[in-house]
């Protein structure tokens, strides 16, 4: 039929179309429960979330070792977030690991819980001055003001 310049129209212009398909996938991720999390927390995190691991926590007595365990695995999982990063070197304040502290703490973003903790750090290492330096411009804030009193009360029991 007429050379074939039909099927080639067709070929080009209309059987193309007719290959193509588009698919929309919808899910949903369900959230795993507790005792799940506890189990992937060591076999699979990269499958939890930061807010799983925090409840993972949550379970354990803070200062624990399983407690830490937890921050050290969410800020290997995330090692970006600023929260993660600051539960870390909470964490290893609390250890006395001081030098791990400042490295988690440089990833920590900047808020009135970083520079609590920062002080803190100072005061451990006998820093006194840097620390109340730190400390100074935080007696305001509420969210922070009752730490604040309390490592400046020790820093002038220690002087």
């Amino acid at each position: 039929m007429n050379g074939g310049a039909s099927y080639k129209i067709l070929l080009r212009d209309v059987y193309p179309a007719l290959r193509h398909s588009d698919y929309a996938v919808k899910y949903t991720i369900r959230n795993f429960t507790v005792e799940e999390a506890k189990e992937l927390l060591y076999t699979d995190p990269k499958q939890l979330s930061l807010n799983e691991m925090f409840q993972v926590a949550q379970t354990y007595e803070p200062g624990s070792r399983q407690f830490g365990e937890v921050f050290e695995i969410a800020v290997r999982m995330y090692p970006d977030d600023l929260v993660s990063n600051l539960n870390a070197a909470n964490t290893a304040i609390q250890n006395g690991q001081l030098a791990q502290a400042k490295r988690y703490l440089a990833k920590a973003g900047n808020s009135p819980e970083k520079q609590l903790a920062e002080a803190a750090v100072a005061m451990l290492e006998g820093d006194l001055d840097r620390a109340e330096q730190l400390l100074t411009p935080l007696k305001d804030n509420a969210e922070v003001a009752e730490a604040v009193a309390g490592n400046l009360e020790q820093i002038r029991l220690k002087r």
